[in-house]
C-alpha cells in the first residue's frame, strides 16, 4: 500500500537527523536513476528515428500537427520507462 506524502513526512519527523539525511540522499539517488533511465530511452528513440529516416522510412507530419505528434511520442517513451521499471 502506498503511503501519502503526509504520512511519509510524519514518519520522517520521528527519525533522527542522520536518518533523515540518509533517507533524503537515497531519494535523490533514486530520482537521478530515474532521470538517467528516461534520458537513455530518449537517446535510444532518437537514434532509432535517425536510422529510420536514413533508411527512407521517415514519416511526414503536417506542421500544424507537429506539437501534438511530438507530445504523443514523449508520452509513449514515458510509458515504456514506466513499464520497464515495473
Amino acid at each position: 500500500m502506498d503511503k501519502s506524502t503526509a504520512e511519509v513526512l510524519e514518519a520522517a519527523m520521528a527519525l533522527s537527523t542522520d536518518q533523515r539525511v540518509e533517507m533524503a540522499t537515497q531519494l535523490l539517488r533514486s530520482a537521478g536513476t530515474e532521470e538517467a533511465a528516461r534520458l537513455s530511452a530518449l537517446r535510444e528513440d532518437v537514434a532509432a528515428g535517425f536510422q529510420q529516416v536514413d533508411a527512407g522510412d521517415g514519416i511526414e507530419v503536417p506542421l500544424e500537427n507537429l506539437r501534438a505528434f511530438i507530445h504523443e511520442l514523449g508520452d509513449d517513451a514515458a510509458d515504456r520507462i514506466t513499464h520497464k521499471q515495473a
